[in-house]
Order: structure tokens, then sequence, then C-alpha cells
């Protein structure tokens, strides 16, 4: 025999489908966010890279250009 579900039993049923789905979206927005922050500082990481690059380079050019002028109190340094 077949239980009819009782007025308050389906609101139940229906809130308890309604706070999964929301868990459910969370989780998602969760994993997307921790996613994000690993781009992030992958991105971040290149950055200083290049910018450690471009420095090291500039340097380097400065110094041979002091060579070049034979300006040594800028390799002394």
């Amino acid at each position: 025999m077949t239980v009819r579900k009782s007025g308050k039993d389906k609101e139940i049923a229906k809130l308890k489908r309604e706070l999964d789905k929301a868990n459910y979206d969370l989780a998602k927005k969760k994993e997307e966010l921790k996613s994000t922050r690993s781009e992030l500082r992958s991105l971040k990481s290149e950055k200083n890279k290049k910018k450690e690059r471009t420095i090291r380079l500039t340097e380097e050019q400065s110094r041979l250009l002091s060579e070049l002028l034979g300006d040594t109190s800028i390799t002394n340094s």
C-alpha cells in the first residue's frame, strides 16, 4: 500500500532539493574560484619572471654601453 505524502512532507522534500542544488552550485563556484586563483598566481609568476629578465637585460645593456663609451665608473659600482 502506498502512503501519500502530507503537504509538509512535500514542502520538506522541495526545500531539500533546493538546498542540494544550492550546495552543488556553491561547490561549483568554489572550484571555479580555486582555478581562477591558480591562474592568477601563474600569471603573476610569469610577469615577475619577465620583469626580472628585463631588469637583467637592461643592467647588461648598461654595462655594455659603459664599456663601449669607456666609462668605468658604472661598471665598478
